[in-house]
């Protein structure tokens, strides 16, 4: 664009040299097409200066589209981290509903107590009876969270939790057959106003 204004004056100066006047026709001419140069240099500079401008501001847009990119880049990863984080909890949920499912609720109409896991198996059966005598190989025989105690009136052997009486409520344990109190708690020195407790029949 100097260039363009360089030579235009240029041209200007050679004009003014040969004193070329709008009094005579060729100078007319000449001087309006010089006119008419000035005026195309100077729309052509004030196009240029827009150009210019322009290129400026589409790299700084490029440049904060860069960094959009790249944030949307680290919001992709967190959001995939946030997927798996969600998918191990739900197979995590999923593992524990199955657990749950594998149990029937206790039947406590039958004459045993019985525990069904759903595997559709009779050896995945308990059989749960009032003196924990004939346990399925499920149970330990010997857990020591039992103990085996007679019943001083009808001799029935009865196996009886040993923190029974870790309940506050529970004041006395009754036999299972002839329902006479075969233990008594010590820490309760009024034992109407709690309940007794009375080891399942089978």
């Amino acid at each position: 664009m100097d260039q363009l204004h360089n030579r235009l004056a240029y041209l200007q100066g050679m004009a003014d040299g040969l004193g070329m006047t709008t009094e005579t026709k060729e100078g007319r001419i000449i001087i309006e097409m010089m006119d008419l140069m000035e005026e195309m240099v100077i729309q052509m500079s004030s196009l240029q200066n827009r150009l210019d401008e322009q290129d400026e501001y589409i790299e700084a847009i490029d440049e904060d589209l860069a960094d959009v990119e790249e944030y949307v880049e680290a919001i992709d990863e967190d959001l995939d981290d946030v997927e798996d984080f969600l998918s191990d909890v739900e197979d995590i949920l999923f593992e524990e509903e199955d657990d749950d499912d594998d149990y029937y609720e206790l039947d406590d109409e039958d004459d045993e107590d019985v525990i069904y896991f759903d595997d559709e198996e009779d050896d995945d059966v308990i059989y749960v009876d009032s003196i924990y005598d004939e346990l399925d190989e499920a149970y330990d025989d010997d857990d020591e969270g039992y103990f085996d105690i007679e019943c001083p009136n009808c001799q029935e052997l009865v196996s009886v939790d040993q923190d029974i009486f870790e309940d506050d409520m529970v004041a006395e344990v009754l036999c299972p057959e002839c329902h006479e109190v075969i233990l008594v708690n010590d820490d309760i020195e009024d034992t109407e106003e709690f309940e007794n407790y009375v080891i399942d029949e089978a």
